[in-house]
């Protein structure tokens, strides 16, 4: 009775937990039909690289929890101590040397501040730099960071997350951009400095050019792709313009000066390839920023007694335009050039979608140094055109001019918009690096003809600026996926839910994987370059070791 009282019992459990299966199976089909194409993707097992820096993570964790514990117990011991009158306080009298150094150093900055000249204050912007973390601050950064990465693995390679196709409507796109603007102008604008081309109007610039770029990917908005290729021709622009004023004012040449750009161009791009196992020139924006800064270097690096006589400059300039011709223009050349660099710039083993970015905008990064090269003659006209004349016909003549350029401008801008942007993408992209630094120079133009602009910036887009790097790289794994032809869904049935909820989490990581990144290059790359070579050589030996172990256990720790 007992037996068979047992069987009928195991009979109706498989029963139930048959019907149960068979019942989210079917569930799961329904909601997964639209995803097929998204599960076809999944990145199965782990590899060795990544095994290792799971390693490395896992290591990390357990020393900071050691030397957290520990530290608490030593304080905890320590106010022990104090209570029972084993430890006295004893006031230490200051070290007089040190005190008369650090007057020294407050002298000397206070010395420094006193410049008032404008390449002074342009000098200031590049002064910046950030101590390093603590050794237990680097230690949590690196827990923080690892478990940032540890996301976009589960989000990229395993699919924790639904997706969905992308969905265009030309109706909710431009809607969303008005509301967008609109709010940022509205609630947003600060006050700044008045100077052409300041930081915060830099920043603004980069910040609302992203919200397009994103959402022409995010919204699948491919009828403005010809306004986003001026978009990334703006970035390159200012990547010529931005490196040609640092070398040019601060002559810092130094190894230690490229380590710190390399470090902040490709360090996260690079981690983030790792973890989600994809190549570098998915991120091909990092390796157009990283070859066109190279470039501005050796342009201003060698012969650089050059740089303050303006007609060598202009062979300097020649020269440039010419190497860029033969490079991406002549056919073949640009094959033998990057060749060397095929293990970095190829995608799918071939060098054609490196030769196919970098060619758009070839001459981007040159106008950029020659509109930094004749900042100042620019700046001086600004100023003429904005004196206070007591003479009132002198102040309805200036702003006459300024009226009559901005409509000559407008003019010009129209023909250009109605010649180009109705193109087809194929045939507009021929002639894209020739005629996209005629917008760049106008709205510059613009946004600085009235010192009411120049004085006043949209302060959200400011700070969207300050992580353009970030939210470019992270689109592609925690925004869009494989290709960004598809979206995650994190609020399924709400789609614009689901867009504030998910821009909401996208921006939260990319904020402070900025920060992160910040601190380690301070960790990192410190101004002595011996502690630089120590960290390389021990960051060297700590991968080797992890990687050994990672070979060995990859067949079990790579079913994660």
């Amino acid at each position: 009775m007992v037996i068979t009282a047992r069987r009928q019992l195991l009979n109706r459990l498989s029963d139930t937990t048959r019907n149960f299966i068979l019942f989210w199976t079917k569930l799961a089909e329904q909601k997964m039909e639209g995803y097929h194409h998204w599960l076809r993707h999944s990145k199965g097992q782990a590899n060795v690289c990544q095994i290792t820096l799971l390693l490395i993570w896992i290591t990390i964790i357990c020393l900071w929890t050691f030397r957290r514990f520990f530290n608490r117990k030593t304080v905890q011991k320590t106010g022990d101590d104090i209570e029972t009158g084993k430890i006295k306080y004893q006031r230490k009298k200051p070290n007089d040397q040190c005190l008369e150094q650090r007057s020294a150093e407050v002298e000397s900055l206070i010395d420094n501040n006193k410049s008032t000249t404008s390449e002074g204050n342009i000098e200031k912007q590049f002064s910046k730099f950030k101590p390093p973390p603590t050794f237990d601050e680097f230690l949590f950064y690196c827990v923080v960071f690892g478990a940032f990465m540890m996301f976009f693995y589960l989000c990229y390679c395993k699919n924790v997350f639904p997706a969905g196709e992308r969905e265009y409507s030309r109706d909710l796109f431009v809607f969303l951009c008005l509301i967008l603007f609109g709010v940022g102008c509205y609630f947003t604008v600060q006050v700044n400095e008045d100077k052409i081309l300041n930081r915060d109007q830099t920043e603004e610039w980069k910040g609302w050019m992203q919200v397009m770029f994103v959402w022409y990917h995010y919204y699948d908005a491919v009828e403005i792709y010809n306004i986003i290729r001026v978009f990334i021709a703006c970035y390159v622009w200012m990547t010529g313009f931005g490196n040609f004023s640092f070398f040019w004012i601060r002559q810092d040449f130094s190894i230690w000066r490229i380590c710190k750009m390399m470090f902040r161009l490709n360090f996260l791009v690079v981690f983030i390839a790792v973890v989600t196992n994809n190549q570098y020139m998915l991120y091909y924006i990092c390796a157009m920023h990283t070859y066109w800064f190279i470039t501005v270097y050796v342009f201003m690096r060698v012969l650089s007694s050059w740089n303050t006589q303006p007609k060598l400059m202009a062979v300097k300039f020649v020269a440039y335009f010419i190497c860029n011709t033969v490079i991406f223009d002549l056919p073949y050349v640009a094959d033998v050039v990057f060749t060397p660099f095929w293990p970095i710039l190829s995608m799918n083993n071939s060098l054609y979608e490196w030769k196919y970015r970098a060619k758009l905008d070839h001459y981007a990064a040159l106008v950029g140094m020659i509109s930094a090269y004749n900042y100042p003659n620019y700046e001086r006209l600004m100023k003429y055109l904005d004196q206070k004349h007591t003479d009132k016909r002198d102040r309805i003549t200036l702003m006459g001019a300024k009226i009559m350029s901005l409509g000559v401008l407008g003019i010009l801008l129209g023909v250009w918009y109605y010649l180009f942007m109705s193109m087809e993408r194929d045939e507009y992209n021929q002639y894209h690096p020739y005629i996209s630094w005629f917008p760049i120079l106008s709205y510059i133009f613009v946004r600085n003809l009235f010192p009411f602009f120049r004085t006043h910036h949209i302060g959200l887009f400011t700070w969207l600026g300050k992580i353009t790097l970030e939210t470019y790289i992270t689109q592609f794994h925690i925004y869009l996926a494989h290709g960004k032809r598809i979206i995650f869904i994190l609020i399924d049935g709400y789609p614009l839910i689901n867009v504030v909820f998910s821009t909401a989490v996208y921006l939260i990581v990319s904020f402070y994987l900025l920060r992160l990144t910040t601190e380690f290059s301070a960790f990192f790359l410190p101004k002595d370059m011996k502690k630089v070579l120590y960290h390389f050589i021990g960051i060297t030996l700590i991968f080797c070791i992890h990687f050994c172990f990672a070979f060995l256990l990859r067949d079990i720790i790579g079913l994660l």
